[in-house]
């Protein structure tokens, strides 16, 4: 997801279209991407951090290069870290939570690059290939020519999980509460909040690994509870 401008798709100077999605409201077509709540409640919601034994039959992930659960990993720039933590699992995501875990690590792996400007190639191979693997090391390159660092976490939630043959796409309100610092830690871009974002996923033999993220500023997403509010993409 670029960075690059993110301050010109700011919530503040953006005037949002409501679409106005509501889950848990019955009619499928009131919630068509079945958007995750933050809360858990009601029996759509499956919290990430409780392993489930179902991987949906999709093949494994080549997890363990980054730490998925580093919620507490303070290793970064100014004793503060960058890291991707589990959020929640709804729709057809709790059928493959072995890949949207695929997609916590491979962001966990980016925001620590971003963070300390460090490229640990055999992590970042096992997570990433192609476009989500080449937009890791850029925006490394331009965070070290800028002169700055990523703080804070990525929130993944997950709605959606299509899986074709040895490609799928992940899709939810994911929530980048991630900023960009200065060396003297003062904030220059503050952290973007909910985005309905979807990543593409490759197998190649029995292993997954992200390879494409998207290539336009995805649409603004808000959680309130078991309110999700999407709002029309910033132009």
């Amino acid at each position: 997801m670029s960075r690059e401008g993110r301050g010109r798709w700011s919530a503040g100077v953006l005037a949002p279209v409501l679409v106005g999605l509501l889950v848990g409201c019955g009619a499928p077509e009131a919630n068509p991407l079945d958007l995750p709540t933050m809360s858990g409640a009601g029996s759509s919601a499956v919290a990430l951090n409780e392993p489930s034994a179902s991987a949906g039959g999709a093949g494994s992930t080549a997890t363990g290069a980054a730490s998925s659960t580093s919620a507490g990993w303070n290793g970064g720039v100014f004793g503060k870290g960058a890291s991707a933590q589990l959020g929640v699992l709804t729709g057809s995501a709790r059928a493959h939570p072995s890949l949207v875990r695929l997609v916590v690590d491979y962001w966990d792996t980016r925001v620590k690059i971003g963070n300390t400007w460090r490229i640990d190639e055999s992590a970042l191979q096992q997570v990433a290939s192609g476009r989500a693997a080449s937009q890791a090391r850029k925006r490394a390159d331009t965070l070290s020519t800028g002169q700055r660092h990523v703080v804070g976490k990525f929130v993944v939630n997950a709605s959606q999980v299509k899986v074709s043959g040895s490609t799928a796409t992940v899709t939810g309100c994911m929530q980048d509460w991630t900023s960009e610092v200065d060396p003297a830690g003062q904030i220059v871009i503050d952290a973007p909040g909910g985005r309905v974002t979807t990543l593409q996923l490759t197998r190649t033999g029995s292993t997954w690994r992200v390879s494409d993220v998207p290539h336009d500023v995805p649409p603004f997403c808000s959680q309130d509870g078991t309110k999700v509010e999407v709002f029309g993409s910033p132009s």
